[in-house]
């Protein structure tokens, strides 16, 4: 039970055990109390599936109540070589949350415990159990030590500006800060640079285009955030379709975006990569990223950069094609890594993260057309679904269609797998919780 909250969402038991791993049961703190969490969790004959449902419900547990930290050291001696991956999670979780409740002597065994089971994980799960670590103050005085060792490296990279390598090494130190085991020495470091030395280590690290990650979008808004048109070379080639096998798509759709607002910003020229499309999707995909360029053209007149829009928007609304609504449904996705980058940003106003304001009109169109087509709909990436698209275009309806879409919306309600979204979108149209269209027009 305690892994359903990972399950899909046909599994029946998910909306039970869902609620409990996402932190929304109901009543948290009274079930957790009458659960007898702490005394349950001292047996050792529970099940690796027992133990992860109580660690999950210690979640809900009042802050003075008894820490289950004292009883992970025997729990992980115990289950760690055959628990599942998520219930490897949750203990590190209930590791790192207990931390501020244990004695000294307590926070030490269960370090100690941690340390043993390290070398053993392969790197799988060494991530959580190094977040685990820090929390437990584990690492406290190691990380003090490798400040000097981060210098030296960043010394070095400076020094060797010119060396072809230097650039994945000054992305690496990029992305060290937000994932090393001693992230906090390279924040420090990076943090302490004089201005000129860290700018030149940050083109460095943008000119790397070879390691996407999902740090690559907030380099590039570092970059830009100087407010220098001499940084347009080293984002300009960020600005190029990216790989169709992507695994980590959001993370590639949100480098794109954040690659053609810096660009923007900085108000230096879109480069054409008409010639680069192979395909449809191609064409879509670089026209999602045309739309967000001229929308934070800030030098230019409202009208002009809605005009310089009409040409994208054209690809987009080739109906017939298929593919405008799985690839803009790529773009309105949860996009906080591009969001909260975007504000560091220059410009003088807000930076635009999505258009749906601006082309409420044309959204709707997009998604009614899928409606109407559902089986000539494509995506980008290679790991499409046409159900992601179909329940995207439902939802979306409600929100940005009119009353004249409820009797197609109508018709879907019947479907076995999308009627209830059909049913929330016609309600959010009936009860006016939708855009208007056409206001921001």
């Amino acid at each position: 039970m305690s892994y359903t909250g990972f399950a899909g969402r046909d599994i029946g038991i998910a909306h039970i055990c869902g609620p409990v791993h996402s932190g929304q049961l109901y009543d948290g703190p009274k079930v957790a109390a009458e659960a007898n969490l702490f005394e349950r969790l001292r047996s050792e004959t529970l099940s690796p599936g027992q133990v992860g449902l109580l660690i999950e419900l210690d979640k809900y547990s009042e802050r003075d109540a008894s820490s289950v930290g004292t009883l992970l050291p025997a729990i992980l001696s115990r289950l760690w070589a055959k628990a599942a991956g998520h219930l490897r999670m949750a203990l590190m979780h209930a590791a790192s949350m207990s931390a501020h409740a244990l004695t000294d002597d307590e926070r030490q065994a269960l370090i100690d415990v941690i340390h043993d089971l390290l070398p053993t994980n392969n790197g799988f799960d060494s991530t959580g159990m190094i977040d685990a670590l820090k929390f437990l103050g584990a690492l406290d005085n190691d990380q003090e030590e490798h400040v000097a060792s981060v210098k030296r490296e960043i010394e070095v990279v400076l020094a060797n500006r010119d060396d072809p390598l230097m650039t994945g090494v000054a992305a690496a130190l990029w992305s060290c800060q937000f994932d090393h085991p001693y992230d906090g020495a390279y924040c420090e470091v990076w943090s302490a640079l004089p201005s000129d030395d860290r700018n030149a280590l940050l083109l460095l690290a943008a000119q790397d285009v070879d390691r996407q990650s999902m740090f690559s979008a907030p380099l590039l808004a570092e970059v830009a955030s100087c407010g220098d048109p001499a940084a347009g070379p080293a984002i300009a080639p960020w600005t190029a379709l990216p790989p169709k096998k992507e695994v980590m798509m959001q993370d590639a759709v949100r480098t794109f975006e954040m690659a053609h607002a810096a660009l923007a910003r900085l108000h230096c020229p879109l480069p054409d990569r008409s010639a680069e499309t192979a395909s449809l999707a191609d064409c879509a995909f670089l026209a999602c990223g045309a739309i967000i360029y001229w929308l934070n053209r800030d030098d230019l007149p409202r009208a002009e950069r809605k005009l310089k829009c009409a040409g994208p928007l054209a690809t987009l609304s080739r109906h017939e094609d298929g593919v405008a609504a799985a690839v803009i449904g790529e773009f309105s996705g949860p996009g906080h890594l591009f969001e909260e980058s975007a504000q560091r940003l220059p410009g003088s106003e807000p930076v635009v993260t999505s258009w749906a304001q601006d082309f409420l009109n044309e959204i709707a169109a997009i998604y009614r057309a899928a409606l109407e087509q559902p089986t000539r709909q494509a995506g980008y990436f290679e790991f499409f679904r046409t159900d992601d698209v179909m329940q995207k275009a439902l939802a979306n309806l409600g929100q940005f269609g009119d009353a004249d879409d409820i009797p197609r919306l109508r018709a879907w309600s019947i479907h076995p797998s999308y009627g209830h979204v059909a049913v929330r979108a016609i309600k959010r149209i009936e009860e006016g919780d939708h855009q208007t269209l056409g206001a921001a027009s």
